[in-house]
C-alpha cells in the first residue's frame, strides 16, 4: 500500500514518470467551514504528476501545473469536474464581492476533493461521494450533481408513469416576454397553472404532467429570459407534423391554437410556444435552473440568488400530482455512491484521492491505494489509509 507522501513516481512500473512538488496544504478546503465532510488527517506538499511511460493507472491522471490535453474516459470525467470547480471559484468570488462571505466561503469549499475507484483489470473509473458539497443552487458543481441524480430518477419515474396508464407523453415549452428584472414567481406560475387547465386540451384529454422553470440572460439582451419545459400525458394522440426537419413537432394548427391561448393568458406580452413528442431526454426537466450563474454580472447573480431563495421550480399538476411514482422521482435525496462491483466482474480497484490546487487550477493526486471490494467500506474516507 502506497500513499501520500510516497513519491508517486514509485508507482510507475517504468520508472519514467517524474513528480514535481507544489506547497499545498490539503488538510482544509478553501474557505474551510466547520463540520465539513472529507477532511484529510495529514498535511504536506501535493504532486504535480509530469507523465511518463509507465503501466501504472497514475499514468491516466494527467496533473501538472501547466494545462495538457486529456484523453480517454477517465480523464474527460476528472476535466468535467475541473471546468465545474472553475466555474464555481467564479461565483464564489462574485458573491465574496457583494458582501455574501458565508455563501461564498461554502461555494468555495465544495467539492475541493474527488475520489474515483479505478478498475485493475480495465480501467474503469466508478466516482465516489465522499468530499464536502454545499448544495447552493446556483453552485455549478452542486447543479450538475443534482442533475445527475434526478435525471435517472425522473427516466424511470416518467415511463413508468405512460406505462401504467397507457397515456401518450409530448414535451412542451412555453415562454415568457424578456424583462429587466425578474418577475414575482407567480406571475409565472399563474398563467403555465391556467395553460393546462384550458378547455382546448378536453379534445386530447390532457392527464397531468411535469414542469421546470428556467431562466436565464437573453443573448445580446441581457434581460431574463424565462421559460417552461414540460412533460404532458394525454389520452388522445395529439396531430403531429410526420416528415421534414420538423418532424414529431406539434401540426402548426394545434400549435397556433395553443399560442392563441397563451397569448391570451399573459396578457398578449407572450405567444411562443412549442410542442413535439416526447423522445424520453429527461435534461430539460433536471438542468440548472439558470444556466452559467458564472458568467452573469454581480448586481444579475445577486437578484437571482434573493429572487430564487425558498422557491422550487419544479412541480407537478393533475395525475401526476401527489402520485406515488413521482413523489419518489421529486425526493432530493442522495443516490446510494458506494463502491460497486466492475462491470468486466472484477472486484479490485486502485482508490485515487485528488484534492484541488489553487495555482494550477486543477485538481492533484495527493493519495491512493489499493482495495478489494469485499474490503471496502462505505464510510470511510476514500484514499486515505
Amino acid at each position: 500500500m502506497i500513499s501520500h507522501p510516497a513519491p508517486l513516481s514509485t508507482l510507475n512500473e517504468a520508472g519514467t514518470s517524474k513528480v514535481l512538488w507544489g506547497r499545498q496544504n490539503v488538510n482544509s478546503p478553501p474557505g474551510k467551514i466547520g463540520g465539513a465532510k472529507g477532511m484529510l488527517p495529514y498535511t504536506g506538499d501535493v504532486p504535480f504528476v509530469v507523465l511518463g511511460e509507465g503501466a501504472s493507472l497514475l499514468d491516466t491522471c494527467k496533473q501538472v501545473s501547466e494545462p495538457v490535453p486529456v484523453s480517454g474516459e477517465i480523464d474527460a470525467d476528472l476535466r468535467k469536474w475541473e471546468i465545474r470547480r472553475n466555474r464555481a471559484l467564479k461565483v464564489a468570488g462574485a458573491f465574496r464581492r457583494l458582501g455574501m462571505e458565508r455563501r461564498a466561503g461554502k461555494i468555495e469549499a465544495c467539492g475541493w476533493q474527488y475520489h474515483r475507484a479505478v478498475c485493475r483489470a480495465c480501467g474503469k473509473a466508478q466516482n465516489l461521494t465522499r468530499s464536502y458539497h454545499c448544495g447552493d443552487r446556483l453552485c455549478p458543481t452542486c447543479s450538475a450533481r443534482r442533475s445527475g441524480r434526478m435525471a435517472g430518477r425522473w427516466d424511470r419515474a416518467l415511463k413508468a408513469f405512460q406505462a401504467e396508464n397507457r397515456v401518450h407523453a409530448y414535451f412542451f415549452t412555453v415562454t415568457f416576454r424578456d424583462t429587466e428584472n425578474l418577475l414575482p414567481f407567480s406571475q409565472y406560475a399563474r398563467p403555465r397553472r391556467l395553460l393546462f387547465r384550458h378547455p382546448t386540451w378536453k379534445q386530447y384529454g390532457l392527464v397531468g404532467g411535469v414542469s421546470a422553470f428556467e431562466t436565464k440572460l437573453g443573448k445580446g439582451s441581457g434581460s431574463w429570459h424565462s421559460h417552461f419545459h414540460c412533460v404532458i400525458y394525454t389520452r388522445q394522440e395529439i396531430p403531429l407534423i410526420e416528415t421534414g426537419e420538423h418532424a414529431g413537432e406539434f401540426q402548426n394548427e394545434v400549435n397556433q391554437e395553443l399560442s392563441d391561448v397563451w397569448r391570451d393568458l399573459t396578457d398578449g406580452e407572450s405567444f411562443i410556444v412549442k410542442g413535439m413528442r416526447f423522445d424520453g431526454n429527461t435534461k430539460e426537466l433536471v438542468k440548472y435552473m439558470s444556466k452559467s450563474p458564472d458568467t452573469l454580472p454581480d448586481a444579475k447573480l445577486a437578484e437571482l440568488a434573493t429572487w430564487a431563495k425558498g422557491k422550487r421550480f419544479l412541480s407537478t399538476f393533475g395525475a401526476c400530482y401527489n402520485n406515488p411514482i413521482m413523489r419518489e422521482a421529486m425526493a432530493e435525496g442522495e443516490e446510494p455512491s458506494g463502491l460497486k462491483r466492475c462491470e468486466c466482474g472484477c472486484e479490485d480497484f486502485e482508490l485515487q484521492l485528488f484534492g484541488w490546487h489553487d495555482r494550477a487550477g486543477r485538481f492533484v493526486l495527493s493519495s491512493v491505494r489499493d482495495i478489494a471490494l469485499k474490503d471496502y467500506s462505505p464510510g470511510e474516507k476514500d484514499g486515505v489509509p
